[in-house]
């Protein structure tokens, strides 16, 4: 039958009538090397053994070679080592995703043959020593599972519901002091930094001081300053529906509210395709803000009469947070410093904050829903920050 590269190591067998022209013939015992990237790359060469009939064919994308007086299992460790690979790609021909090593490169590298007696000791010595690493790259599997299921287990425990004050500094101090055991991977410390900002927003991170302002203050401070701004621009104060059920319980002088109880507007940009100009006011689009900060080089330009017309709601201004709202680069908060007259793409949310309220808590954790770009449909935890 054929033989796919991937599988040179499988039985193969035919009948001599039956094979037509396009197959490569091997027998028992031959040697085969795929010789096509990545297959070449990746160490594919194989001993073909129990054979139907002792014959075979597959693809003709494999170099044969039949040992005489060779232990054909060296042959193979010859193949699949550094030396071979790393030299035969840098005499592969042809196109990217179709180069292959060449026959000659195959019958004609230099090759170090020890006695036959030697080349049996050495197959079964790195027979022992490949197992070894078999077992130890399980074991490594073992301890890395082990290590994420620890990992997780104490992050977790600092964010749990059932966790109370009492319980927070056994398991922030046993978290600690495993750190460096936990956080030996990237994706590790990506974990560690969700739970720190998870902290943030629960009221664990640092403590709290029962002299600060309560939040209820602020929240009243947020909604005269609102007013204001919408009858200065004509905006409507938005809807804010009552929380039902709160996600985790809150530290004293903290209030469960929601984005639109703090924010005079939340917008986006204007949703009709604007004009273009080689040269004007800037027009960013979520690749201008996706990486965290405003990329004004080589951005689109919109006539300057195109961004007086727009309503200064719908235009950013030094203070305001903006927020992708669509697509793979879903949730990347920036806030706007300040910078040149710009104006952005119905894709990206602006919130214009109360004078009151500061970005940085806001900007620590995604509040928006891909369904809904208007943020004031989600609640979160506020803090006194005056």
């Amino acid at each position: 039958m054929s033989l796919p590269i991937a599988a040179t190591s499988s039985t193969a067998s035919f009948m001599r009538g039956e094979i037509k022209k396009g197959y490569t013939h091997f027998a028992e015992g031959d040697v085969g090397l795929a010789k096509i990237t990545p297959c070449f790359e990746n160490g594919k060469s194989t001993v073909f053994r129990n054979l139907t009939g002792d014959f075979g064919s597959g693809t003709t994308e494999l170099h044969i070679l039949r040992p005489v007086l060779v232990d054909p299992d060296y042959v193979v460790l010859f193949m699949k080592s550094p030396q071979f690979i790393e030299s035969g790609i840098l005499r592969m021909t042809g196109t990217a995703g179709q180069k292959r090593v060449s026959s000659e490169y195959f019958t004609s590298s230099p090759f170090p043959l020890p006695p036959l007696a030697e080349q049996h000791r050495i197959v079964a010595k790195v027979d022992e020593l490949m197992a070894l690493c078999d077992r130890l790259e399980e074991a490594r599997k073992t301890r890395e599972e082990s290590r994420d299921k620890l990992t997780a287990a104490s992050l977790a425990r600092l964010t749990a519901l059932d966790t109370t004050p009492e319980d927070f500094p056994a398991h922030a101090a046993f978290a600690l002091e495993a750190l460096p055991a936990l956080t030996t991977r990237a994706d590790q410390i990506k974990t560690l930094r969700q739970t720190i900002l998870n902290l943030a927003v629960r009221g664990r991170l640092v403590k709290q001081d029962p002299t600060d302002e309560p939040a209820s203050n602020l929240l009243e401070k947020a909604k005269e300053d609102i007013a204001e701004y919408g009858q200065a621009n004509g905006v409507r104060p938005a809807k804010v529906d009552k929380i039902g059920d709160f996600p985790f319980d809150l530290p004293s002088g903290w209030a469960w509210t929601r984005l639109a109880s703090i924010f005079r507007v939340v917008t986006d940009g204007d949703h009709q395709p604007p004009p273009r100009v080689d040269s004007g006011v800037a027009f960013l689009t979520i690749g201008n803000v996706s990486g965290g900060t405003l990329e004004f080089d080589g951005c689109r330009r919109v006539p300057q009469e195109y961004f007086d017309a727009l309503p200064r709601y719908r235009t950013p201004s030094a203070g305001d947070l903006l927020y992708t709202v669509v697509g793979a680069t879903f949730g990347r908060p920036v806030v706007v410093d300040d910078h040149e007259p710009f104006c952005v793409q119905r894709h990206i949310a602006i919130l214009k904050p109360a004078s009151v309220q500061d970005l940085r808590v806001v900007g620590m954790k995604p509040f928006a829903t891909a369904s809904s770009p208007v943020a004031g449909a989600h609640s979160i935890a506020t803090r006194s920050v005056c």
